[in-house]
This record gives C-alpha cells, structure tokens and sequence, in this order.
C-alpha cells in the first residue's frame, strides 16, 4: 500500500492513500448580551418584529376568534396538571441572622452538615438560575451573565447560607448548569413548539419579561445560531 508523506504542525507525519478527513470546526458563538449580539449580525430590530406580530395578528384574528371557545373547553377537559418547579420559599424567607452554615470538602463541593442541606442548597441554586433580575436569559452564555451578575448572584445566596469563598466555584458550576437547562427548556416549549411571534408570545412564562422574551425570539431564529 502506498504512503503519502504529510505535514503536520511543521512535522513530517504519514497517511494512508485514501487520506485523512479534518475535523470541522464548530462556530462558538461569542460571550455577550443577546441584544449587541443581534446588532452586530444585522437582525430585525424591535419595530420590525412590531410590524411582523400585527400581520400575523390580523391573518390569524379571524381563525382564532371562531375556535377560541372550542379549544378552551378541550385543554380544560384534557389538559394535565403537573407539579411545577421547586420554590424554596422557605430558605427565601430565611433571614440572615438564621443562615444554614454549608460544609465543603477539599476542592470546595458542598458535603454537609447532611444531605438534606446539600439538597436544599442545590434547589435554591435553581431557583436562582431562573430569577430573571439575577439570571436574566439575555445572555448568550452564562460566562457573560456571570461577568455581569456575579457579586450580586453571590451576595444574594450568602445571605441564606453561610459558604466559604472557595465554594463559589461548585456554586456557580450549579447555577450554570441549571440556567442552561431552563434556557433549553424554555426553548423546546415555547419557540420550536410553535412557528409565529404572536403563537410564542401567547404562551411566553409570566417569570420572562416580555422584553426579554422577545430577544430571545430573535436570538434563535438567527442563521447563525441556527448553524451553531
């Protein structure tokens, strides 16, 4: 079989006859706010996307109006009660003076005082993930959110618990990761679920700004990111 000589990194290597695919690669888009991302890509700006709502408004006024009453009496009958997600309102109404101390092992992973603590603990890091004043989803990546967010995210969960610095890293690890699963979430439910502005916002989350929403709307609709 015949070899082909190669260069690699300026040193000589081999490949076989049929040759060596490279890999492709991925576009990673950069850490920044949703809105200096869709200016610098050239995206509808918010009028656009005004004028784009009130024609599918005016074409689907019509169609809505004669089935409304109909698909309201079908989702009362079969729609499904579920448990939505855990609120912690407890340890959100826990005052400073009564902070649970959090205890870390070596590489500052929350381990105690019990279980129950460390599960309370990662639900509460949830609910943070889904506040919308402290983890807006206007963000591209939770790098940039933290950047932006990060002494008052910090400030707000050591006032009801009680966590050495070098906690902060297994904190934040939990945050992202669940910031990022709501954002998924929110996106398979409530964006690829449905194809108009005014279908998306009909069933936008009251805990998202309309605002927000809106930009995130356009966000993902981008070519861009569609290839990322």
């Amino acid at each position: 079989m015949k070899r082909a000589m190669i260069k690699v990194d300026g040193n000589s290597g081999t490949k076989q006859g049929s040759g060596l695919k490279k890999t492709k690669r991925i576009p990673m888009c950069k850490s920044t706010s949703v809105e200096e991302f869709l200016k610098e890509n050239g995206e509808n700006s918010e009028e656009d996307e005004c004028e784009n709502l009130e024609e599918e408004e005016n074409i689907m006024g019509e169609e809505e109006n004669t089935q409304q009453i109909g698909s309201e009496q079908t989702e009362g009958a079969s729609k499904k009660r579920t448990r939505g997600p855990t609120q912690c309102l407890k340890i959100h109404a826990r005052k400073s003076a009564d902070r649970e101390e959090v205890v870390l092992d070596d590489d500052g992973e929350p381990i105690g005082p019990n279980n129950r603590s460390v599960t309370g603990l990662s639900c509460f890091l949830g609910t943070v993930a889904r506040n919308s004043d402290l983890c807006p989803l206007f963000y591209t990546n939770f790098k940039a959110l933290k950047k932006a967010n990060k002494d008052r995210i910090w400030e707000f969960i050591t006032d009801k618990f009680i966590i050495p610095d070098n906690g902060s890293r297994a904190v934040f690890s939990r945050i992202n990761d669940a910031w990022r699963r709501y954002k998924k979430d929110l996106k398979k439910s409530c964006f690829l679920k449905y194809t108009t502005m005014s279908e998306r916002l009909k069933h936008r989350p009251q805990t998202v700004p309309e605002v927000h929403f809106k930009q995130l709307i356009s966000y993902w609709k981008n070519n861009n990111i569609q290839v990322i």
